[in-house]
């Protein structure tokens, strides 16, 4: 018994992207973005083949390839294609917003003129040689998109042509030119040695020339028939100038060179890695948002539309992340190594850190590494067994340190109840005893009354005694002159 075996073919949608160049792209000049002009369109030269095969599979109407086209409008570059060949035909495909009455078949009381009042709807027309229409049909596409996606390096506000990497570094490199131009002509005057000569010293019919070991003949001192011709120096400023402009390009271009004499030391190294990374950054969100992301959706949707057994109808959303760049990779990794050596061995971040090194590597074993330092990780059964041991241990004396600090706190409310009764059980003696106090408080107030009215007596009473001093002396002296007049009467009582 034999088996056959059959081939079947299963298509596939497949979608591919086709670069174009600038000089093939016509857009509105009014419009900052494909989706906001009234329409775009790409001029290209085809082999005729191709036109005729699209005529045979009937995607094409069936004109005359026949014709001249103008190519100096079109940017024709003789240096890659010959524009008097004959199999080649111009194909100029407009993808946009026509009226759609010009769509339908002709009629003849038709005219094309454009009016406001027409319909306009997103049409594909392809015209070949500038005179014959191709297809004119309304784009069949599912969102109904044009199928162009313009990116710019560096964005340029209301303009649709960005700013390139070879046009921010044109006029500083054409800066540098013209200044080793100038210095490459100077050094020719100034290195070649030349001699100044008096023609009516020199011999006649002699040729003037300096070599080593010539011997040079002259009628006269030598002094004076010759002399070198020093034309002066190259100046050597334009060593600082054609440095100035070279940093000028790398800096406009992206490709500025870290490793420079004036950066050497690691802090400096460090600062131009991360100017460097921070453009690089801006450009590489420029081709995220701009191109990237809208590449990835307009695919989508073909495929979608046209293979939807395999991509089924659904909403989805993508979100991409770029790789890091080899300059920013080396400055992380610079920055963990770094973070190594303030890390003790022994630390648990120590090994997260060198793993992560491990990871952002790119050498070949990296992924037999990175096990490895997973494994190293991963502690041993004994090892996890001792661990939840002394965790349990851990939880235990936890435990009892709980119960016991529980335990003092109920004490310590107990002793705190009984502090608030006896407070309570004393608290009319202290109400007796501040009653005592403010009735002594009283009294002394009233004995310091007292003695400030003794006080005052007294001051008066010092006062008083110099007049009860004199009274004395004077009451002592009167006394004095009666007795002596007594004394004096008794004597002469006596006589008598």
């Amino acid at each position: 018994m034999t088996s056959t075996r059959e081939l079947v073919e299963i298509p596939t949608i497949d979608v591919k992207i086709e670069a174009i160049s600038p000089k093939e792209f016509l857009i509105d000049p009014s419009a900052n973005s494909i989706n906001e002009a009234l329409g775009v369109a790409h001029e290209v030269i085809k082999p005729r083949y191709l036109i005729i095969d699209g005529i045979k599979s009937g995607i094409y109407r069936d004109v005359p390839l026949d014709g001249d086209y103008d190519t100096v409008k079109f940017g024709f570059d003789p240096e890659t294609k010959q524009a008097d060949e004959s199999d080649n035909v111009k194909l100029t495909e407009y993808w946009g917003l026509v009226p759609k009455r010009f769509l339908k078949p002709k009629k003849d009381d038709d005219d094309f003129e454009y009016t406001k009042k027409d319909e306009l709807v997103e049409a594909v027309v392809t015209i070949v040689n500038d005179e014959y229409v191709l297809r004119a049909e309304e784009n069949a596409f599912m969102m109904i998109d044009r199928p162009f996606i313009a990116y710019q390096h560096d964005i340029v506000p209301n303009k649709f042509w960005g700013r390139g990497v070879c046009e921010k570094g044109y006029n500083p490199q054409k800066a540098l030119d013209t200044e080793m131009r100038a210095r490459i002509d100077s050094l020719a005057l100034t290195t070649t040695p030349m001699m100044a000569a008096d023609a009516t010293r020199l011999p006649r019919g002699v040729k003037f020339e300096v070599r080593p070991g010539k011997t040079i003949l002259t009628n006269g001192d030598p002094r004076n028939a010759i002399m070198p011709l020093n034309m002066g120096v190259t100046d050597q400023s334009t060593f600082t100038q054609v440095s100035s402009l070279q940093n000028m390009i790398q800096m406009g271009t992206g490709s500025a060179d870290v490793g420079t004499a004036d950066r050497a030391t690691s802090s400096g190294m460090s600062m131009a890695q991360s100017a460097s990374i921070k453009r690089q950054k801006r450009t590489l969100m420029n081709f995220q948002n701009t191109f990237l992301i809208p590449m990835i959706n307009k695919s989508m949707w073909r495929k979608i539309q046209f293979d939807v057994d395999r991509y089924p109808v659904s909403d989805y959303k993508f979100v991409p992340y770029s790789t890091m760049g080899i300059m920013a990779k080396e400055l992380e990794m610079t920055q963990m190594v770094q973070m190594l050596q303030a890390i003790p061995k022994d630390s648990p971040a120590f090994n997260v850190i060198l793993l992560s090194m491990m990871q952002n590597s790119s050498i070949h074993n990296r992924d037999q590494i990175v096990q490895q330092l997973m494994q190293g990780n991963q502690p041993n059964p004994e090892q996890q067994q001792m661990q939840e041991y002394h965790h349990q241990l851990q939880m235990q004396q936890a435990q009892a340190d709980i119960e016991k600090t529980m335990a003092e706190a109920e004490e310590e409310k107990s002793k705190a109840i009984k502090w608030q009764a006896e407070a309570a059980n004393l608290q009319p003696n202290e109400i007796n005893i501040q009653e005592k106090v403010l009735k002594l408080q009283k009294d002394a107030i009233g004995l310091e009354k007292t003695r400030a009215d003794i006080d005052n007596k007294n001051i008066e009473t010092q006062r008083t005694y110099p007049e009860v001093d004199h009274l004395r002396s004077e009451t002592a002296l009167n006394m004095a002159n009666a007795r002596k007049i007594a004394q004096e009467t008794e004597i002469n009582t006596t006589f008598q």
